[in-house]
């Protein structure tokens, strides 16, 4: 108990409490009774007021200034900020231990602590101030909660944007990098087109030939480097023995493509003195046929992921509709996952069968039909797969291959659940 203060600094004391609105009516003796029991405390800015881990057991009323709290255990925690006039600290019927964060002044605070042991005394001769008391805990504690769970939205968002950006980057660059190369292989056709001197009548004949070579091509299959080396060597002493320019450079792109011996000869049998430049325009054609379905491969994986997100989000859809099951299970598993996770819901299933079904699912493979109001068992990266009794909703344990953790998803015939 601090020693009694005289006239002028009680009123001024008074005047300062009544400001606090859980303390604006209270009549002068109970304020007067508060004063006296409490600790008056002036704190510079910069300074601790209150320190994480300590006890809890002392309400501060802020009479002027501004406090900030926050976890130093945790350097990206939450913050917590008061300002007066304001009641803040231990509070009657909490049920806080110890302090949860470091709290500093913001400007320099003026403020009066009430220790807890003289709560009882403080309810009985002014019982209003409990139920003011109780709202602001009830206030404090629905603040924390939804800075909570704006926190955990936050979190979800930055790991859902991490993912997008992560898997948009693949696609993206595969797209600017073929575009880079097509721009090349435009520069190689004005560049060949300009030396080549076949004539018309031989033009026919090697546009024949090359329908039939282009229908007879397969796609490459080296078993390593080492062999892809061999060959480019080998087509590239095959150029050179025909006095080709820049053979070093052919040989690579008609490795690619992957042109037998016999193609190669079938084709020189016709180009004849022009069959550096048709051969470099020929090769070129066919690996600008390659870069179309990279850039074709790539845009399509964009505005997939685009389209995922959009479902997944219901984006420019109505709060309440039908929704397929199936593809929402996979629209969850695509815009959470990006990729982490083994795509097995594919097939069409009676949600509402009677009958047990057990099965083992592998990688690749649909799910079987899923019987009502059963779990299924799985020995796959889908654990189980349980569905309700009215048919309206799933629960699948999916097996996280990066991580190695299980998680559940749940998909409901409900938007927005």
């Amino acid at each position: 108990m601090t020693e009694m203060p005289d006239k002028a600094r009680m009123d001024a004391l008074i005047a300062s409490i009544r400001k606090v609105p859980a303390f604006s009516d209270l009549s002068d003796a109970d304020l007067e009774w508060f004063i006296t029991h409490a600790e008056e405390r002036r704190v510079e800015a910069g300074e601790v007021v209150t320190r994480e881990g300590s006890a809890a057991d002392t309400m501060i009323v802020m009479l002027d200034g501004e406090i900030r709290g926050r976890k130093e255990s945790e350097p990206d925690g939450p913050t917590y900020t008061v300002q007066a006039p304001a009641v803040t600290g231990f509070l009657p019927f909490s049920r806080m231990k110890a302090v949860p964060m470091t709290a500093r002044s913001v400007r320099p605070v003026h403020a009066l602590a009430l220790n807890s042991k003289d709560f009882p005394e403080m309810l009985h001769r002014m019982p209003e101030l409990a139920e003011r008391l109780v709202g602001v805990l009830t206030d404090r504690v629905r603040s924390f909660t939804m800075v909570s769970q704006e926190r955990q939205k936050l979190a979800a968002l930055g790991k859902l944007s991490a993912g997008l950006a992560h898997e948009l980057n693949n696609p993206s660059a595969a797209a600017r990098r073929s575009a880079g190369a097509l721009r090349d292989c435009l520069a190689r056709v004005r560049q060949v087109g300009r030396s080549s001197t076949i004539g018309p009548d031989d033009c026919a004949a090697l546009a024949k030939r090359e329908e039939e070579i282009r229908a007879s091509l397969k796609p490459t299959q080296f078993k390593d480097e080492f062999e892809r080396v061999e060959r480019e060597e080998a087509i590239q002493a095959w150029l050179e023995a025909r006095k080709v320019a820049d053979a070093w450079k052919l040989s690579p792109l008609l490795t690619e493509a992957n042109l037998t011996d016999a193609q190669l000869e079938a084709f020189a049998a016709v180009a004849g003195a022009s069959l550096g430049p048709e051969l470099t325009r020929f090769a070129t054609l066919l690996e600008m046929e390659r870069i179309a379905d990279e850039l074709e491969h790539s845009t399509a994986r964009i505005s997939d992921l685009i389209k995922a997100i959009k479902e997944y989000s219901y984006m420019d859809q109505a709060r309440l509709q039908e929704v397929d099951i199936t593809k929402s299970l996979e629209t969850t598993l695509a815009g959470k996952c990006f990729g982490e996770f083994v795509y097995l819901f594919t097939a069409e299933r009676d949600w509402t069968q009677s009958d047990s079904i057990h099965g083992r699912l592998t990688k690749g493979l649909p799910l079987p039909l899923v019987p009502s109001g059963n779990t299924l068992e799985f020995g796959g990266p889908v654990m189980a797969l349980h569905s309700d009794p009215e048919g309206n909703s799933a629960r699948a344990i999916v097996h996280n291959l990066k991580t190695g953790n299980y998680e559940a998803y749940v998909v409901t015939a409900t938007c927005g659940n």
